[in-house]
């Protein structure tokens, strides 16, 4: 938002709370991208797959976040 021509996009509303999450790929994949609710706790897990968690448009339901992977 500091840079010139940056676009910030800003929440119709309060953050609703997310609960933990367990975000689990076994000879597959998850994907968190875009707009959406990061919980307090979240843990990803992959076994022979992959998973992207990309935080770059989320909304941040707690001011500390816990990420384990």
């Amino acid at each position: 938002a500091d840079l010139p021509g940056a676009v910030t996009r800003g929440r119709s509303g309060p953050c609703r709370p997310a609960p933990s999450t367990l975000l689990l790929a076994i000879l597959s994949g998850f994907e968190r991208r875009g707009r959406w609710n990061v919980p307090r706790r979240l843990t990803t897990f992959a076994l022979w797959g992959g998973g992207v968690v990309d935080l770059r448009y989320a909304d941040f339901t707690s001011p500390e976040v816990e990420i384990r992977s």
